[in-house]
């Protein structure tokens, strides 16, 4: 029975005795319901940089800002944290 669910949860059976010690309740439906969201909340993302790297090119702006990079590097270290947090979740670590 144990085995059976740790399949359906796309986890081994460590994985999920380990969410399941811990009480915590997250099947793979909520799993990939989670990366649908972050999916496309980053699309949405992508989609601003790309409305700003469209404005560059038309004033021939060769440098992003140093705003810009900043921004940029706030996003890299929040997707990180992201990534972090899912691989977690997926491994029963909150």
């Amino acid at each position: 029975k144990i085995k059976t669910k740790a399949q359906k949860s796309n986890m081994t059976v460590s994985e999920y005795l380990r969410i399941k010690s811990c009480d915590i309740k997250i099947t793979e439906k909520q799993f990939d319901e989670l990366n649908k969201i972050i999916s496309y909340e980053i699309r949405k993302i992508g989609n601003n940089i790309n409305q700003i790297a469209h404005q560059y090119n038309a004033y021939d702006i060769f440098e992003p800002s140093k705003e810009l990079n900043i921004m940029i590097d706030q996003l890299n270290y929040k997707l990180d944290l992201i990534e972090k947090k899912l691989e977690d979740i997926k491994h029963g670590n909150n």
